[in-house]
C-alpha cells in the first residue's frame, strides 16, 4: 500500500486472487479484481473512472482547457505467453462520457458533448523492456 497521493492498495488474499485499487486526484479512479486461470493467463473485472484535460492551442482564454470524463465497467483476459509479452481482450459498458472546454472539470463546460452509453470490446498486445 501506498500512502500519500496518488492512493495505491494491493492485496494478495490468495496465490490466484488479487486486487487492485488506485485513485490519483481528482477523478481517476480504478478498481479490479484479477484470478490467475492458468500459470499465464488471468481474468479481470472492475471498474474505472478517467479525466483527462488538454491545453489546446489557439484558445482565446489562456486558461481554457479541454476535458473529457468517461466512466466504464470492464472485464477480460490476459495472457502472458512469455516474460515480458502481453495481449489482453476486454469489454465493458462504457457511461458518464461527455466532453468540453472550461477552466476546471467542476466547471460547466462549454461547447460539451455529451455521448450516450454504451458496450465496447477492446484488444491490446504489448512487449516491457
Amino acid at each position: 500500500m501506498s500512502i500519500g497521493l496518488p492512493l495505491s492498495l494491493f492485496w494478495q488474499p490468495t496465490d490466484d486472487l488479487t486486487v487492485n485499487l488506485s485513485y490519483v486526484p481528482l477523478l481517476n479512479i480504478t478498481a479490479r479484481v484479477t484470478y490467475r486461470v492458468a500459470p499465464h493467463l488471468r481474468a479481470f473485472a472492475g471498474y474505472e473512472f478517467a479525466n483527462e484535460s488538454y491545453f489546446l492551442a489557439g484558445r482565446a482564454d489562456r486558461q481554457d482547457r479541454f476535458f473529457a470524463f468517461e466512466q466504464r465497467l470492464v472485464s477480460g483476459v490476459q495472457w502472458e505467453p512469455f516474460d515480458r509479452v502481453r495481449f489482453v481482450a476486454n469489454g465493458g459498458y462504457a457511461f458518464g462520457r461527455r466532453y468540453g472546454e472550461g477552466q476546471a472539470q467542476f466547471d460547466s463546460l462549454r461547447d460539451r458533448v455529451d455521448v450516450r452509453p454504451g458496450p465496447f470490446l477492446g484488444l491490446h498486445a504489448g512487449v516491457r523492456f
